[in-house]
């Protein structure tokens, strides 16, 4: 019976170790979505108008909250995904290729405070006035000034100046979640201790 006991409390405390060992030391963290919206467009040339032009906007999604007070560059970290329209085009990694002066800054709390996204069509959409590759641009930097820009072709534009758009996204603070495999040591461990528990009581 006191060898029972004793194996009893070694599954015991097995358990507790790695449980407590794979949740503080191995957690995973839900994808982050980080969405901008631009104000209206209010300056037009060539065949662009409103509708359907109307504003850019869309999002971004990291693995994890940006940190506080660092730039990104997209070239060297870019984002799991990215999508973004004007109204009439999407931008997104299947259609289109962001350039290298693509930079996100963050704030002390991690909120973005400064960014550069300069994004470009891979092809040229069928029905577009003018001519080229559609793109966008949204600006707010001390270098650069603040602006929001479509382009269709090299006389064909819509876009907005010194009224920037807001992002939103998390605090930089992320909330751990446990990862499958933490939760399956879990329950085969709590199952064995069912298992040396039944053995017990007979």
């Amino acid at each position: 019976m006191d060898s029972v006991k004793k194996s009893l409390c070694k599954v015991t405390l097995l358990v507790l170790c790695l449980f407590l060992s794979a949740t503080l030391k191995s957690t995973a963290y839900a994808d982050t979505v980080y969405t901008y919206t631009g104000n209206a467009f209010d300056y037009f040339t060539g065949g662009a108008s409103s509708p359907p032009y109307t504003n850019i906007s869309g999002s971004f999604i990291v693995a994890v909250p940006l940190a506080p007070d660092t730039t990104y560059n997209w070239q060297i970290a870019p984002p799991i995904t990215y999508s973004f329209t004007d109204g009439l085009n999407v931008w997104t990694p299947a259609n289109s290729w962001s350039l290298g002066t693509n930079n996100i800054t963050t704030g002390a709390s991690g909120n973005i405070v400064n960014w550069f996204l300069d994004i470009v069509s891979s092809a040229i959409p069928s029905g577009q006035p003018g001519w080229g590759y559609p793109g966008m641009v949204t600006v707010n930097t001390p270098q650069n000034g603040q602006y929001d820009s479509a382009s269709y072709s090299t006389y064909s534009t819509a876009s907005m100046d010194n009224n920037p758009g807001m992002w939103t996204g998390p605090p930089c603070a992320p909330t751990a979640v446990p990862e499958p495999s933490i939760m399956l040591l879990l329950g085969s461990g709590l199952i064995a201790l069912a298992g040396w528990g039944r053995k017990f009581k007979k």
